[in-house]
């Protein structure tokens, strides 16, 4: 990562390699070192509601704006922000080898989230503007 994203400035303790189905535990938010076994029940352990937007980035973010928005994500606290790049390998790819039609002109997906566990439809209102007030 040092030598593709050297400005990112990460640490090992930064990272955490998953396996596929792992990775679908940690986006659930299961607590780390839960066994993998438990998405076989039929019945969840606990009943969480998740909202997600996405949008595409034609240009790049300044620096200022990701720092107003990693505030506001501490503050309001349960707003999840994900980007998928579209460039490094992605763009080695010649179109006519993979039909991509997201490819042109976009750089990255951005994803918002935010999930709950309470049932009530004021706290889905609640989490939900909290997920509008990051972007």
């Amino acid at each position: 990562m040092n030598e593709t994203f050297p400005d990112l400035g990460l640490k090992q303790s930064d990272c955490i390699e998953l396996s596929w189905v792992e990775s679908v535990l940690f986006w659930t938010n299961f607590p780390a070192g839960t066994p993998v076994n438990i998405l076989l029940s039929s019945v969840p352990p606990v009943l969480t509601h998740l909202k997600i937007k996405s949008d595409y980035l034609k240009n790049h973010i300044p620096k200022q704006d990701l720092e107003f928005i990693f505030k506001r994500m501490i503050e309001l606290e349960s707003v999840m922000l994900t980007f998928n790049s579209y460039g490094g390998r992605m763009a080695e790819i010649p179109p006519s080898e993979k039909t991509f039609p997201h490819r042109a002109g976009n750089l990255a997906k951005h994803q918002y989230a935010t999930n709950w566990n309470e049932s009530r439809v004021e706290a889905a209102e609640k989490y939900i503007w909290r997920k509008g007030k990051v972007w």
